[in-house]
């Protein structure tokens, strides 16, 4: 109904009060529309509210989830990720999901899984009250994208669309105004000429019609210029969205990706987990190294790249090195059988740069392969098949691939002519290929799905440090503050870029190696601009001793120091040092003590390095600066030249 439904009375125009009136029956019909209309304004106040909204949805989720229930059909469910743990280059995601007040053989569809995710390593796990039965994966298209963040771009340009076509229906408005405006002032003007011409031409009349079309055209003129304006940055702002959405959907269909998890639920209000990999997710170490009076504090952190395609919102958060395997067993060993071959020249194997190439070359493939064994995410996909035969297969391949490149290292070893020493030094594995290291963060963690990198904090650790200036006039006239870092914590420090301060300032970048608990490291904090070094060759003889060429070299090394207290400072420079016999080089004089180190004594004075520990007076520039002159000798076959070993 209606309101004119109501004794088909209709609103009156009184011409006396020029304001309209409507009769008293059309006023009582329309209230009961009127009310009718709160109410359902009422009603759907409830659902734009926020709060009652929230409360509102969450009951019809319950609804629907206990009719589905009742009626023994499939329970749909987004679950909640509740731990990450991101390797380099995939993450594990555990969702938590419930299985409601249900009981039985009960079919739970996981919804909403990322674009990213890996359908072979899904993987649900029952817990008390939940028995899996089976797990399978499935791609639905859907009319629309189910990514929040694709939905919330599609809303923003609808809504930005619909400010369009309201300014587009507003422009229209003004071009009817401007033709009102057009029409009336001809009016006005060929009136006024008909009532000149008769003589009865009100000119206060005319005045007042003349000043409000001016006004009216102002006003119009002003409206129009905002009107315009505006809609140039609605359509911009559509534009962007438009830009933005195609970027994130260029490379994805209107699909979504679903979990089909058969379960029998024994007790109500059950959880269990499903879990899965994803690739696009990835992580770094980076450090601040900040100084303080007692010694360094290490701030490590996680840069932590998530392209997934879902949010990850306060969850258990996990950093690994490892890779990850779902393969719980090792590869199995086969046989290898020799045979008899006549002796060609392809039989008789490669020995010298050729053998240690080859044997790089398979190293690498074995390391690359074993990594890869039971990452499905690097697995060729398969079709049709049982996650049961998908692991065989996998497992199978795998294991032949690597036993294979086992037999060709092998029969390197048996077919060269290559003679092997033994070495004294035992094998040590590089930090990088052998050391597996877990963070697991504190505190519960957010990460969207974006593009940028987003840094996270791991920890932080006070580590004792001995600081020192460091001179190496040989490389720089600068002079460098560094510290001698122990790591005395429990956990590894993985190789990543530094970021130091010194009293709270940002003083440079730096990196650092893997460094294992107990080992030191050095940790750079910038140049010290009180202090500058110089190093000059003063004296170079040369003479001729039997068949050897005899050439003596004599350097000054200086330090001046700018400031008011004296200075300590690690001095450095190198001399020359050969790999045999054929070139003799002699220390003749250092002119002070060489440091007496234990370490420097043990690793770099038998490698040609010269440090002295000296303090340099404050004031110390000019003629007055810090000095030192040291020599050597170097004793050659005079027939030959010298030149840097490679």
């Amino acid at each position: 109904m209606t309101c004119r439904d109501r004794n088909s009375e209709v609103p009156t125009l009184s011409l006396t009060s020029r304001r309209p009136h409507l009769k008293r029956p059309y006023l009582t019909a329309c209230a009961g529309h009127l009310g009718a209309v709160a109410g359902l304004a009422l009603s759907v106040g409830l659902f734009l509210t926020p709060g009652p909204a929230a409360a509102m949805a969450e009951a019809v989720r319950a609804l629907e989830w206990s009719q589905d229930a009742r009626a023994g059909g499939p329970i749909e469910t987004a679950g909640a990720i509740d731990a990450v743990t991101v390797f380099r280059g995939q993450a594990l995601v555990t969702r938590r999901i419930p299985s409601g007040s249900a009981t039985g053989l009960r079919e739970f569809v996981v919804t909403n899984l990322p674009e990213m995710v890996v359908p072979a390593s899904l993987y649900a796990e029952g817990g008390a009250g939940v028995e899996i039965r089976s797990v399978s994966y499935r791609i639905r298209p859907v009319a629309a994208d189910t990514r929040d963040s694709v939905r919330q771009i599609e809303e923003q340009m609808r809504a930005a669309q619909d400010l369009v076509e309201a300014s587009r229906a507003n422009q229209r408005y003004l071009d009817w105004k401007r033709q009102y405006l057009d029409n009336l002032e001809k009016y006005v003007t060929g009136t006024a000429v008909v009532e000149n011409a008769r003589g009865v031409l009100n000119a206060e009349t005319l005045t007042r019609l003349t000043e409000y079309l001016a006004e009216a055209r102002r006003q119009h003129t002003e409206d129009g210029l905002k009107l315009a304006q505006a809609l140039r940055g609605q359509e911009e702002r559509v534009a962007l969205l438009q830009r933005e959405l195609a970027t994130m959907t260029s490379k994805t269909s209107r699909t979504v990706r679903e979990a089909l998890i058969f379960a029998n639920v024994t007790q109500p209000d059950a959880d269990f987990r499903l879990t899965y990999l994803v690739e696009r997710a990835s992580w770094a170490p980076s450090y601040n190294l900040r100084r303080d009076a007692g010694g360094v504090a290490v701030e490590y952190q996680a840069q932590i790249q998530q392209m997934s395609g879902e949010d990850w919102n306060g969850v258990r958060m996990t950093l690994s090195t490892a890779t990850p395997t779902l393969l719980a067993s090792g590869p199995g060993m086969e046989p290898l059988t020799l045979a008899l071959s006549p002796r060609t020249p392809e039989a008789a194997g490669v020995s010298g740069q050729a053998w240690l190439g080859a044997k790089a070359e398979i190293e690498s493939a074995q390391r690359l392969a074993a990594a890869n064994r039971g990452n499905f995410a690097k697995q060729p996909r398969r079709d049709g098949i049982t996650q049961g035969e998908l692991y065989a297969s996998i497992t199978a391949e795998s294991d032949r691939e690597l036993n294979d490149l086992a037999m060709r290292n092998q029969i390197l070893d048996v077919t060269t002519s290559e003679r092997v020493e033994r070495r004294a030094e035992r094998h040590i594995f590089k930090p990088d290929e052998s050391v597996s290291v877990t963070y697991a963060l504190r505190e519960r963690t957010s990460l969207p799905s974006r593009a940028d990198q987003q840094l996270v904090l791991i920890g932080r650790d006070e580590f004792p440090a001995e600081f020192a200036k460091v001179a190496s006039p040989l490389l720089s006239q600068y002079v460098y503050n560094e510290a001698t870092i122990q790591n005395n914590g429990s956990n590894v420090l993985l190789a990543g870029p530094v970021a130091s301060y010194l009293h709270s300032e940002f003083v440079g970048r730096g990196t650092i190696p893997t460094i294992a608990s107990g080992q030191s490291f050095t940790g750079g904090f910038g140049i010290d601009s009180s202090l500058r070094t110089s190093r000059e060759l003063v004296e170079r003889t040369e003479s001729t001793q039997g068949g050897n060429r005899v050439v003596e070299f004599t350097y000054r090394l200086a330090i001046e120091n700018f400031a008011d207290t004296p200075a300590s400072v690690r001095l450095l420079d190198r001399i020359p040092s050969s790999r045999n016999a054929d070139i003799r080089v002699t220390l003749l004089s250092t002119g002070r003590e060489l440091s007496t180190d234990p370490v420097y004594e043990k690793n770099d004075r038998r490698n040609g390095i010269l440090r002295w520990d000296v303090s340099v007076p404050p004031g110390a520039k000019g003629n007055e600066a810090f000095t030192l002159e040291y020599k050597f000798r170097l004793e050659y076959d005079r027939q030959m030249g010298i030149a840097e070993a490679r």
